[in-house]
């Protein structure tokens, strides 16, 4: 059996930037941190509005300028690009801007403006719609979704940033959404909690993606159904 733990003891504490001025470590972090299981980094948003990389032991990797306050908790995937696979990471800030980030070096690899406000937390799709399995770090994650303050949920293709659909809810979106296998589950200011399936769009619409890009629709609490509008 694995070891028994009977209490807490410091391991380390990272200091923020001080952009206000004040000491080290002054600037308040709402973001809940996210841990990397790949690599040990932990990642989290500050309010000074940079993206802050920590390496295993406590020792700063990098910093990424986000040009706003980060309220919400950076999303870690794994993306397909063709030729290999890339660690990044997806994160909203208080300037409305969606971002993805490379992992290991924090590069900018694409960003969309959402009006997200850093108050939803972006999510990726984490499991095979076909098996309904939970997908491992090194499976590359296809669409990333984020809900906004103004009661759009948008979805994003992971690798390339592109809008693959945007459904509009009939509140603001300050929940961060659940997806998986295909489902994403978010709750709205009009005190509902929606579910939402992703779907093909259908081949014969002139303007549309390819077949395999998913669009969502949207399941009323009265049951019925609703197509949500291309992005």
């Amino acid at each position: 059996g694995g070891a028994a733990y009977g209490g807490f003891a410091s391991a380390w504490v990272f200091h923020t930037s001080a952009r206000r001025g004040g000491e080290p470590g002054s600037e308040p972090i709402f973001s809940s941190p996210t841990l990397d299981a790949s690599s040990g980094a932990v990642y989290f948003g500050c309010v000074d509005g940079l993206l802050y990389a920590v390496a295993p032991e406590g020792a700063p990797l990098w910093t990424f300028d986000a040009a706003g306050p980060i309220f919400s908790a950076p999303c870690a995937f794994t993306a397909s690009l063709g030729a290999g696979l890339e660690r990044r990471l997806l994160v909203t800030s208080q300037s409305g801007r969606l971002l993805c980030v490379e992992a290991v070096h924090g590069a900018l690899r694409w960003e969309q403006p959402a009006e997200v406000h850093g108050h939803s937390a972006p999510a990726v799709d984490r499991a095979s719609a076909q098996h309904g399995v939970v997908a491992a770090d090194d499976v590359a994650a296809r669409v990333a979704v984020v809900g906004g303050v103004d009661g759009r949920l948008h979805a994003f293709d992971c690798a390339s940033g592109a809008p693959l659909g945007t459904t509009q809810l009939p509140g603001a979106v300050f929940s961060s959404a659940a997806l998986c296998t295909g489902r994403v589950v978010v709750g709205c200011r009009d005190d509902f909690l929606y579910c939402l399936a992703l779907r093909a769009q259908p081949a014969a619409q002139p303007a549309a993606a390819p077949a395999d890009r998913p669009t969502m629709v949207r399941r009323r609490p009265d049951g019925g159904g609703s197509g949500g509008g291309g992005g």
